[in-house]
């Protein structure tokens, strides 16, 4: 203590320059960790023709994949508005089958579902935004919006109840298409997969997995940027038809023909062009971080490598986190990231 008061500044310093060599230890051993349990886990050679993703809906009970179909259906059709279920749905019934939709694996860029509702046209989430604490099967029906809807500008109007009185006259107009919002999906369609195929033309054909997966994330480092405009815009947007062209878009395998990707839209991406590879991979769920202050919405892609499986940060947007790496295993990844509770 004498030597401390006596030498004051020089105690300070050391004092700094221990708490940066501790921290810099710290780093140089997570990023040995992360190195090493990537690098062991063994490698293999890719299937021949694309892998079919049946991770979710594997998981989906009879009563959800029936709902799931019905859904699947109207989006393939294009045909949006008010989707009445076949059977009523608890919230988290309602969140799985939603997140299977969002994993499908197609480019459903043009179309999601929102505002579930039950038989009294009530949107069930108006007071309460956690639809997983829905227990009863009080979900009815919900609406599908789409980009090249008639009626995608129209404002929904709500009672105090959450009731959605205008759902007859919002629910036909979003029933009705435009030709020339149809000419433009189909464009982008057509953008997106040319590129996915110029991606995948590019992978030596003798590439084992872990070669494709570093293959991928350089193509993807060097042609697309991180939407990072997306959610500092959305709280300025006033109809579906601006979410659809500011945020939606990005989302998903379109992102492609735009050049730029939100966390998500890189994940489904990645995720496709490892599947069109021969390699199995999903969408994995959940929040990031490890305390409540910090944690956040986020989406990792798990692929399959040999009898383990690699979690990968497609975006990179969570890399300075880990030691600037990408790929983590199971351990690794559940360390950084909670994943979502309603599926395996």
């Amino acid at each position: 203590m004498k030597w401390i008061k006596k030498y004051k500044k020089a105690a300070v310093c050391i004092g700094v320059l221990l708490i940066i060599a501790i921290a810099a230890a710290v780093w140089h051993r997570q990023q040995i960790l992360s190195v090493t349990a990537y690098e062991m886990a063994a490698d293999e050679e890719r299937s021949d023709g694309p892998v079919e993703n049946t991770f979710y809906t594997d998981q989906l009970t009879q009563k959800e994949y029936k709902v799931y179909t019905q859904m699947l259906e109207h989006l393939d059709g294009r045909k949006g508005g008010i989707v009445a279920f076949e059977e009523p749905l608890t919230g988290e019934e309602y969140m799985r089958v939603t997140t299977a939709l969002e994993d499908a694996g197609n480019n459903y860029f043009y179309g999601f579902y929102d505002i579930p509702m039950d038989d009294s046209d009530v949107y069930v989430k108006y007071d309460n935004s956690d639809i997983l604490k829905i227990t009863d099967p009080q979900i009815t029906k919900c609406i599908l919006f789409l980009s090249c809807a008639e009626g995608i500008d129209q404002q929904g109007e709500y009672g105090d109840d959450g009731t959605v009185l205008n759902l007859d006259s919002v629910g036909e107009a979003l029933a009705r298409n435009t030709d020339d919002g149809l000419t433009t999906i189909e464009h982008v369609q057509n953008e997106t997969e040319e590129i996915l195929n110029g991606i995948l033309e590019g992978l030596d054909g003798e590439a084992s997995k872990k070669e494709a997966i570093s293959y991928f994330l350089e193509w993807l480092d060097e042609n697309m940027t991180f939407a990072s405009d997306v959610s500092e815009n959305a709280s300025s947007f006033s109809n579906m038809g601006q979410v659809f062209e500011g945020v939606t878009i990005y989302n998903d395998l379109s992102a492609l023909s735009q050049g730029k990707a939100t966390a998500l839209g890189y994940a489904k991406i990645f995720a496709e062009l490892c599947r069109q590879a021969g390699m199995d991979a999903h969408l994995v769920f959940g929040q990031w971080g490890r305390s409540s202050f910090t944690k956040e919405s986020y989406v990792l892609c798990a692929v399959s490598l040999g009898e383990a499986t690699v979690y990968v940060d497609a975006s990179g947007g969570k890399s300075a986190q880990l030691a600037g790496h990408r790929c983590m295993m199971e351990e690794e990844a559940r360390n950084h990231m909670e994943f979502a509770s309603y599926f395996q």
